[in-house]
């Protein structure tokens, strides 16, 4: 029997050791433990909820009907529904700011691409397949996580240029593109034939390396000729 590609969504997300809640409080600048019960709740009764029914058939007085609050007590915490997927977002992406950080001193571009990716990639894959199966769903979600790319390029650029120092700021930009553009790459290939994030990152870096091996503006010769 096909698995519902909603099983476990709800699972995948709640249960990757986000913490959220810490998230929630830097953003209202506020600590105190009944503002992170309320959070908490808004949080787990969204994402069960998201899990449920997928992403665009929630509405923000679902999340709060099923927290005990009301909206407007929703619209204190997050500023929209699709920030509940945000903030997990952020807190992977500071992942990689982390892994960026302790990565080797002197590293082959193309390989430390690799190893950046392989490591987040296995350590969060599930969350990352739960997620994709709600953006797939919701044009506004892919909108708001991609308007939020934009930032964490320009925060993964300074992470390379702080632990690269010889790179310049457009060759930081330009590597922190690439990271992205290989996550979006490996996704995509991976959702249609089955294989795992990690392994499918390891196959088109291997294979973006050919290509720049090769002249692809010169055909090659005519082996009949």
């Amino acid at each position: 029997m096909a698995q519902d590609p909603q099983a476990n969504l709800g699972n995948a997300l709640d249960g990757a050791s986000l913490d959220l809640i810490a998230v929630t409080a830097k953003r209202r600048a506020a600590k105190a433990r009944p503002i992170e019960d309320v959070a908490e709740r808004l949080s787990s009764s969204a994402i069960a909820l998201f899990s449920e029914r997928g992403f665009d058939a929630v509405t923000v007085s679902d999340i709060a009907r099923a927290a005990g609050v009301t909206p407007r007590t929703f619209f204190r915490y997050f500023p929209t529904k699709e920030t509940v997927i945000v903030d997990i977002q952020d807190q992977t992406n500071a992942r990689l700011v982390d892994l960026i950080e302790h990565a080797p001193p002197q590293a082959d571009t193309l390989e430390l691409i690799g190893t950046l990716l392989r490591t987040w990639l296995d350590e969060y894959e599930p969350v990352q397949r739960a997620t994709v199966r709600l953006i797939s769903d919701s044009e506004s979600l892919h909108a708001a996580l991609l308007f939020r790319t934009t930032e964490w390029e320009r925060r993964l650029g300074e992470a390379l240029r702080t632990r690269y120092p010889h790179l310049t700021e457009e060759q930081s930009h330009l590597l922190a593109g690439t990271l992205f553009l290989f996550l979006r790459l490996s996704f995509d290939a991976a959702n249609l034939d089955g294989s795992s994030y990690s392994t499918t990152c390891d196959r088109l870096v291997d294979q973006f390396r050919i290509v720049l091996a090769a002249d692809v503006a010169t055909p090659a010769p005519d082996s009949a000729s």
